[in-house]
């Protein structure tokens, strides 16, 4: 009798012979109760529901641990299964232990080279999509593109729209490249290693759209520690105040706009008006703050006229 957590896994003397080579004698379905109990006693908040989904093959997948819950799972994949609940009870992300994350109805790769896409981030996505036949011709410019996510989102609903993606980290552009290659987007990509706009300087462009760091490095400690152990700190920390890269995306923007040209940022807690005067001071007086699913403020959209 193997113990783990106070959860028993019983091997048949069969397996026992068969030492590491051997498979447990439980079925699926004991298999999720003693994944639920190993998330639990790591604290993860739903630890049902987590040990469900690691047992599903990929997003979007049947679960197919449930549909053959009185089953014995293949020593393949109770190996797995082992695996990646051991690195879950870790805290490591979901998103890291699978490779992929959803995000805008899009499945992403991604890596610790860069931060997991969050749902709020759409609110991004929609606040450049919907103002796309109002914009000016010419590319968009993604700041700190991060895995590609809001620009290949972005391709894929804009067809007729060239991107360019900067980001200070030419691992992390690697990413991107992947995921814009696997949505077909990546031959309307360019892809610039450096900070900011410095890749760019001189070009002037449709929108410049930037989800960037923003969190106040006082509060960096304070994060859960899926977040704080594990996602990239270069692309969370924002700086004193949380407003280092925003002002500066937002005081360099005219210089990159074309006449009519959009600016969309992503804000963190409290941040959006502050944004908001910056746009003001810098881009121009049409200024509006989006709201993500949640209610919260989200989102500063300024044009340069």
């Amino acid at each position: 009798m193997r113990r783990n957590n106070g959860c028993s896994i019983r091997l048949s003397r069969r397996s026992e012979k068969r030492g590491e080579r051997g498979l447990p004698d439980i079925t699926w379905r004991s298999a999720l109760r003693w994944a639920r109990a190993q998330l639990e006693l790591a604290g993860i908040s739903r630890p049902g529901m987590e040990a469900e989904y690691l047992a599903r093959p990929g997003i979007g997948a049947p679960p197919v641990a449930l549909l053959n819950a009185e089953r014995t799972p293949s020593v393949c994949l109770w190996r797995r299964y082992v695996e990646v609940i051991q690195r879950r009870a870790a805290r490591e992300p979901i998103a890291y232990i699978r490779g992929e994350t959803e995000f805008y109805s899009l499945v992403f790769y991604v890596n610790p080279d860069v931060l997991i896409p969050r749902p709020e981030t759409e609110t991004l996505v929609d606040a450049v999509r919907d103002r796309a036949n109002s914009m000016p011709p010419g590319p968009v410019l993604e700041l700190g593109a991060g895995s590609g996510a809001v620009s290949v989102a972005l391709a894929v609903h804009i067809p007729d729209r060239p991107f360019v993606l900067t980001d200070i980290s030419g691992a992390v552009l690697q990413v991107a490249r992947i995921n814009a290659g696997r949505h077909g987007v990546k031959d309307r990509m360019s892809f610039a290693v450096g900070d900011l706009y410095g890749p760019v300087t001189g070009s002037c462009f449709a929108a410049v759209v930037s989800n960037p760091p923003y969190v106040r490095s006082a509060d960096l400690a304070g994060l859960p520690p899926e977040i704080r152990q594990c996602e990239p700190i270069s692309a969370l920390d924002g700086g004193a105040d949380g407003l280092k890269f925003l002002r500066r995306i937002a005081r360099a923007a005219p210089r990159h706009l074309r006449r009519g040209g959009v600016l969309a940022l992503e804000t963190g807690a409290g941040q959006a008006r502050r944004v908001a005067e910056f746009c003001r001071d810098f881009v121009g007086e049409d200024v509006q703050i989006l709201h993500d699913l949640a209610g919260h403020e989200r989102v500063v959209v300024s044009r340069y006229e």
